[in-house]
């Protein structure tokens, strides 16, 4: 893995008349105690043969050592040395995930067209909260390239005016908006992790009256996000787990505002509100919920093909002249 330097293996194994694949660490593969952990993936592993599957392993690869190929993987989306970026420009870097994060890396593999896509959003940029929202989440990946800090983009006001379909359609740059966004309601933990995984990619949080009135709690995950990093985890081997760090826009609905008259001045330094929804029809907004989930995943590579033929010193020269 380019991102920790450990190595892991791919293996393959048949099952109801196809080939199903999974990478895990060498200690897992090689290791008759741990191997078992194939079998919730459908291998036909058992306790009693797992010693003979660790020496049939073993010795295949003893013996196509020569032949076996190398690739570089990563395991977290976003920008990669070599001027790589997943999704989209990948340049041979596998993405070695753990298997149940396969539901949301799926969700950035393109759909529909993007002539479609770009008829959804053609006259809806005259909308400008719209519009601020879009260009939110493109500006997601500018972050590493011009130095600026994570922050959060809200946009709150009442209900059925469109807030949520303009962040799908937001998320519907790089992949299936429905699969992207979370609530809420989701627990830090999680939200952390899967910053990570996006990382140089919005994050999208809808509904944020479903946390409740736990103020504090919204106003410490607003301090996460913004911080690019999680919480120092000791390993079960002893030492410390590797830290989660990510780089992010983060973009959120909600019925209510996030920093109040209570809340501390760094919560609303970090968070730019945007009151009122970007629709006035309702009807204009149930349209863009249908087609963001029809259409996906295609304008942000192309974005990024964009910014790597521009180059990073022009983009920071044409940044500086807004400031």
């Amino acid at each position: 893995g380019i991102d920790t330097g450990d190595e892991k293996i791919e293996v393959a194994w048949k099952r109801d008349d196809s080939w199903k694949k999974a990478i895990f660490p060498r200690s897992t593969i090689f290791n008759s105690r741990n191997i078992g952990i194939l079998a919730d993936l459908g291998c036909t592993i058992t306790s009693e043969n797992s010693k003979l599957v660790v020496r049939f392993l073993e010795a295949m690869e003893a013996e196509n050592m020569d032949i076996l190929g190398k690739t570089d993987s990563t395991s977290s989306f976003g920008w990669q040395p070599g001027n790589r970026f997943l999704p989209g420009l990948d340049g041979g870097i596998a993405l070695d995930l753990d298997p149940s994060l396969r539901y949301w890396a799926d969700a950035y593999n393109p759909a529909g067209t993007f002539d479609a896509w770009k008829d959804m959003v053609r006259d809806n940029r005259l909308r400008s909260k719209f519009r601020f929202v879009l260009a939110a989440s493109f500006a997601a990946p500018l972050l590493r390239i011009l130095r600026q800090r994570i922050m959060m983009v809200y946009n709150w006001g009442g209900s059925k005016s469109g807030k949520t379909a303009a962040l799908k359609a937001a998320l519907s740059v790089w992949g299936d908006p429905s699969r992207l966004m979370f609530s809420f309601n989701s627990t830090n933990v999680a939200i952390e992790r899967m910053a990570a995984l996006y990382c140089d990619l919005p994050l999208g949080i809808d509904e944020r009256q479903l946390a409740g009135g736990n103020q504090q709690n919204i106003e410490r995950l607003v301090y996460m996000i913004a911080e690019g990093k999680g919480k120092n985890r000791g390993a079960k081997t002893g030492g410390l787990q590797q830290m989660q760090t990510w780089r992010t826009i983060c973009i959120g609905t909600g019925e209510e505002p996030i920093a109040r008259n209570t809340s501390q001045t760094g919560v609303s330094t970090r968070v730019l509100e945007l009151y009122g929804g970007p629709f006035s029809d309702e009807r204009e907004a149930s349209m863009i919920h249908q087609l963001s989930e029809e259409n996906f995943g295609w304008a942000g590579p192309e974005f990024v093909r964009h910014v790597l033929l521009a180059g990073e010193s022009e983009i920071k020269d044409r940044f500086a002249c807004m400031l």
